[in-house]
């Protein structure tokens, strides 16, 4: 191989190898930066709390009635607690927001529970509030039941009184003697204590009703 071709070559290759360098040099990537998350300010956290906290509930429509399936899934779930007071507390916040005219409803499809164990702890929560829009139709669901009828009748009547106390008196003063008629008539009381202790006393005397009954209704007299 003579001089002139070796020459040649060489500064081929020079060339060469010039042009893979800048390639590789403008083709380089850039250093990655680990970016460190930010801890939210106490203001910006504050304000997102709020904004949950102000959402509606997801179990209360818009236009107020309460999605009664979630209201019978947390009676089932109220209902399996241990402590009876407890329990008793938990269905009484399971049908909190029940509107007055969903009872109806809610009874109905409530009607192979309430014939069970505990029972009578979802009349005790909700005929209350049936009782003080629509005692009517509250006492005619309650005098048709055959367990626990007098927890029915005497919630009806627990709820009637706070609304219309002389009315609801004076239809315990017309049921017949017997057991329902003193769960009535210890239902009507704290309404009466509350508003007029000397004729409670009186109705006390009338009704032959015990001091474990009284005793509650007069605690604030």
């Amino acid at each position: 191989m003579n001089a002139k071709v070796v020459t040649a070559f060489l500064v081929l290759a020079g060339l060469f190898g010039g042009y893979k360098l800048g390639q590789n040099s403008a083709v380089a990537p850039a250093p990655v930066v680990e970016s460190t998350p930010t801890k939210p300010s106490p203001a910006s956290a504050i304000a997102q709390t709020r904004t949950e906290r102000d959402e509606p509930n997801p179990s209360v429509a818009s236009d107020g009635d309460v999605d009664l399936d979630l209201v019978i899934r947390r009676i089932n779930a109220a209902l399996t607690t241990s402590s009876s007071t407890q329990r008793m507390a938990n269905v009484a916040d399971a049908v909190r927001n029940v509107r007055p005219h969903q009872v109806a409803e809610l009874m109905h499809r409530l009607r192979s529970r309430v014939n069970g164990s505990y029972g009578y702890m979802i009349y005790y929560a909700l005929m209350p509030l049936w009782g003080e829009t629509d005692p009517a139709a509250a006492l005619a669901y309650a005098r048709n039941l055959t367990t626990y009828q007098s927890y029915a009748i005497s919630g009806a009547i627990r709820g009637w009184a706070r609304v219309d106390l002389n009315a609801a008196l004076a239809y315990v003063q017309k049921m017949p003697g017997g057991s329902s008629r003193k769960a009535a008539a210890g239902a009507v009381l704290p309404a009466l204590a509350e508003q007029d202790a000397i004729r409670a006393i009186a109705f006390i005397r009338e009704e032959e009703l015990s001091s474990s009954s009284t005793r509650g209704a007069l605690t604030t007299v």
